[in-house]
């Protein structure tokens, strides 16, 4: 298993400044559980275009068997979202954001801050991707800081079911604990010592 190490919050209360542009639209790949927090396995940035763009998404659908792509409902977006639920990717999410890319981000850094999110020790892009979230909102992109936040706002989303899901959880876990083997319970003689200080704790 590849070491992980917690993601930092980046600056809260730093100023936008200056213009930024994109390199091309980043796929996050990210994975997690309810109760473990999640990660983010694969950043790329390559500055994809359609079709180019359409097909890595579908590369990385594949090779990581991927069952949710989020995608923003929002200008080219929208054509992906489109064409991949053509092409039979059933696993599409729209994502529609209702505030600004520094409010998104804010709101995850108590998810953040918390341990909740985990990243790669060591991987070919992460140097470029803890930069620009240390430097958000004053860096030259945001592109990877906004389909991060948009992630950890999805991944906080209840999803249907979710209640009955965690109670099924639950209720196998408790299961499992119950066939594990009991630890042998010591029988005291009675009148000794510990049979005296057992006695005197059920009471």
């Amino acid at each position: 298993m590849t070491p992980r190490a917690h993601l930092r919050a980046p600056n809260r209360s730093a100023p936008v400044r200056g213009n930024r542009r994109s390199r091309g639209r980043p796929i996050i790949t990210g994975c997690g559980t309810l109760k473990s927090g999640c990660g983010v396995d694969r950043v790329d940035v390559a500055g994809l275009e359609y079709p180019a763009l359409k097909r890595a998404v579908r590369d990385q659908q594949n090779l990581y068997g991927v069952t949710t792509v989020l995608i923003e409902d929002k200008a080219s977006g929208t054509q992906l979202i489109q064409e991949l639920i053509a092409d039979g990717c059933h696993g599409v999410t729209r994502y529609q954001p209702t505030t600004d890319k520094i409010m998104r981000m804010h709101a995850q850094t108590a998810m953040i801050e918390n341990g909740f999110v985990s990243i790669p020790q060591s991987a070919p892009w992460l140097a470029e991707y803890l930069h620009e979230m240390t430097v958000f909102p004053n860096g030259k992109h945001d592109d990877q800081v906004d389909s991060t936040a948009q992630f950890l706002e999805w991944f906080k989303t209840p999803f249907i079911g979710q209640n009955i899901y965690e109670l099924y959880q639950r209720d196998a876990e408790a299961a499992e604990q119950r066939r594990q083997p009991q630890p042998a319970q010591t029988i005291w003689q009675p009148g000794s010592m510990q049979w005296l200080a057992e006695q005197n704790k059920l009471k």
